[in-house]
């Protein structure tokens, strides 16, 4: 009960937030190849909705994010079946990406915009909720989990699990967002076209 409570508590701090913040650019988002795309900021921080999937839209927390890249979710809050959606609802979408980060959401949403056809890109938060999530779509759903290369392993063991087609950046340490900025943003629709 305590626990429903303190969830419900930062569920409400974070629709308050979201309801304050500010519409503009961020350092973290130039940083990660996006210098001209307006996000919501709150303080000085990019701040992401982390939204109930099985609820959406109603949002459950947030993630924010400093310009260096430091990430915190609101304490007390749910982030466990929450996620972030880029693009069309997954039911409509002829892709469908699963994938653990904001930016690399990012960067593969726009390399989806790039092929043809709506698609849905569905940001994570982490491994473990990716496994989760995935489950939660339906099997006629040809979801794609787009996986970061862990030096851990986590990444590749989560996809892994999900028994869904997947793909990882080459290099350990990198996910899609690396690529993007790295090797630029055709790598990584060529990437999605090589599933």
């Amino acid at each position: 009960a305590e626990q429903a409570r303190s969830q419900a508590q930062t569920a409400k701090k974070a629709h308050e937030m979201v309801s304050e913040a500010e519409h503009g650019t961020h350092a973290y988002l130039a940083r990660k190849g996006f210098p001209a795309l307006i996000g919501l900021t709150l303080e000085g921080k990019l701040l992401v909705p982390v939204i109930d999937f099985d609820r959406y839209p109603s949002i459950i927390s947030a993630q924010l994010i400093t310009e260096h890249g430091e990430k915190k979710f609101l304490p007390g809050g749910r982030a466990k079946g929450g996620v972030y959606r880029l693009g069309v609802p997954a039911s409509n979408a002829r892709r469908v990406i699963l994938c653990e980060g904001y930016a690399t959401g990012l960067s593969l949403d726009a390399a989806a915009h790039m092929l043809p056809g709506a698609h849905c890109t569905i940001v994570c938060f982490s491994a473990g909720n990716l496994e989760l999530i995935s489950s939660k779509l339906p099997a006629s759903i040809d979801a794609l989990i787009a996986t970061d290369n862990d030096q851990s392993g986590t990444g590749e063991q989560s996809a892994r699990r999900t028994g869904r087609k997947w793909i990882m950046p080459a290099d350990v340490g990198q996910d899609y967002n690396d690529v993007h900025v790295q090797q630029g943003i055709r790598s990584v629709v060529e990437a999605l076209r090589s599933a």
